[in-house]
């Protein structure tokens, strides 16, 4: 599954900083950040804010050191998810370079994104060629919280709340995860249009 060691960036910035951002492209460059090796192993638990956030950027970095095209994130709102973090922008703005690279989202809506991600909205102005957000508007439906990257390995959160999740790491499961992804994607329509402001 290579998700055994990746290399990356040492500093996190804070889930859902509503302050200035710097230049998409600068992200994780001049704020002091320093390179070191971290272990992630796909079956590793997930308990805790820091942890989830940890194990985002790492799947988004595998991704990118792994060749991969294409990572889906699946949630009903994104409210927990560490998507104004620099890191994890840093790591969205290094996978999104690469050539024929996608980031897909898949919500049942965005009014949680907007308020507590307004950087990520910033990002997503700037690298919108290669983003496409998409709405389940089945209200009842039961949207998992899942990075999926291609059909390689899965990051799942559980319990959003308190952020309690794990790494796919049994086959089977990660096939079904996959399939599930895929028919909700497919019974979606695109959503969250970008403005001039990205807000």
């Amino acid at each position: 599954m290579g998700l055994q060691r990746l290399h990356g960036l040492s500093e996190m910035g804070g889930i859902g900083e509503a302050d200035g951002m710097e230049d998409p492209n600068q992200v994780g460059k001049e704020n002091g950040l320093q390179a070191k090796e971290l272990a992630v192993v796909g079956a590793g638990a997930v308990d805790s804010e820091t942890s989830f956030a940890q194990a985002v950027w790492a799947g988004i970095e595998q991704a990118r050191q792994e060749g991969l095209r294409e990572l889906t994130l699946c949630d009903p709102h994104f409210a927990f998810w560490p998507l104004s973090q620099e890191r994890v922008l840093a790591a969205l703005t290094a996978f999104v370079k690469l050539p024929g690279r996608r980031l897909v989202l898949v919500a049942q809506g965005y009014d949680h994104l907007r308020r507590r991600h307004p950087r990520f909205l910033r990002w997503r102005a700037v690298w919108g060629h290669a983003v496409t957000p998409l709405c389940f508007q089945d209200p009842s439906a039961d949207l998992p919280s899942v990075l999926l990257a291609d059909r390689a390995y899965a990051l799942r959160l559980y319990a959003p709340e308190v952020w309690s999740g794990a790494w796919v790491s049994d086959r089977q499961r990660l096939i079904a995860l996959v399939e599930q992804v895929a028919l909700l994607r497919h019974q979606s329509h695109p959503d969250l249009p970008i403005n001039l402001t990205g807000l």
